[in-house]
């Protein structure tokens, strides 16, 4: 696909949203301990430019470092995404990696290396497995309980968005909505929920953030929803985008045409993926014979409009007749 659908939307999306720091602190306060909540002083979260994840581990988590005060003194919220959809037990030891990384950021950065900051680990994850670790002690031998001393132990605050009830999302705030589509996005049956959900983040998120942050949500139904079928999904989409976000199609191929001809192209390829799956891949090598804005244009409204891929396909060998 092309830069305009995200080889990984799942990061974009989380990195796009909780980075702003009134999201990040209601996803602090639905999921770190109460005691912890009350000592942080949350209208001091700050984004820290600071990225901990391996080049090679970017595929499977993504992280926002936020610093933070407490009674004045300087810390940090590590906040973790992870999208696997296999088992992965060393999710604590890439959090001691990541922590410690952080500690060594401080002593060299830090005219006053001590006392080392405070960091809450905290791990979002909406992945397929029912149970995440959240100790790791957890990956040493149990049995061996005098030497569990020399393991350098910590506890990781993990929001299962997959365990979690569905009641208790909606609960979240202005986050509820968000919540609940990342934890059912990659369900079959996501059609017949995908509706309400996004009638409860048109109620908190959009109607908080504006337009920006549900055309945000628009376009990560449209490339994350893999499992669910393309054409209700598309028609779900442009019916809740409305007048005012147009539908996510224009969304795409709109982004296309600033970059020109190629970028135009490359949108219509990715709209033909999304709305047909692998029937519009199929179809995608024809239309990368369509070389005008006009063509594109007239093909893109077909896309829209096309119930079945062969009404797609027949429209554009009629465009590409013309284009001659």
């Amino acid at each position: 696909m092309s830069d305009i659908i995200p080889k990984n939307p799942h990061d974009q999306f989380f990195k796009a949203l909780f980075s702003k720091p009134e999201l990040a602190a209601e996803l602090i306060r639905s999921f770190v301990p109460s005691d912890v909540v009350q000592a942080l002083d949350l209208r001091s979260l700050a984004l820290a430019k600071d990225s901990l994840v391996d080049k090679e581990l970017r595929a499977y988590y993504s992280d926002l470092v936020f610093q933070v005060q407490a009674d004045g003194r300087p810390g940090y919220v590590y906040i973790l995404l992870e999208h696997k959809s296999y088992r992965d037990d060393l999710l604590p030891l890439q959090l001691l990696r990541y922590i410690v990384r952080l500690y060594e950021r401080h002593v060299r950065r830090s005219k006053q290396r001590l006392p080392l900051p405070f960091v809450v680990p905290l791990v979002l994850y909406h992945g397929q497995r029912p149970e995440v670790s959240s100790n790791i002690l957890d990956l040493f031998d149990k049995d061996l309980v005098a030497f569990h001393r020399y393991v350098p132990s910590f506890q990781i605050e993990i929001a299962n968005l997959t365990q979690e009830d569905d009641s208790r999302l909606r609960n979240l705030g202005i986050v509820s909505g968000v919540a609940l589509l990342m934890k059912h996005i990659r369900d079959r049956d996501l059609q017949t929920k995908l509706p309400g959900i996004l009638d409860l983040i048109l109620s908190t998120l959009a109607a908080r953030s504006g337009t920006e942050a549900f055309e945000m949500v628009l376009r990560y139904v449209a490339t994350a929803a893999t499992s669910t079928d393309p054409e209700e999904l598309f028609r779900i989409l442009e019916e809740k985008g409305g007048e005012t976000m147009g539908s996510v199609a224009e969304m795409l191929f709109n982004k296309g045409l600033q970059k020109g001809v190629e970028e135009a192209r490359a949108a219509i390829l990715d709209l033909l993926e999304v709305k047909f799956g692998e029937q519009g891949s199929k179809l995608a090598e024809e239309a990368k014979r369509l070389s005008t804005i006009d063509a594109l244009e007239q093909f893109r409204i077909a896309i829209k409009q096309a119930k079945a891929i062969d009404e797609a396909s027949e429209t554009l060998r009629r465009i590409l007749s013309n284009q001659r």
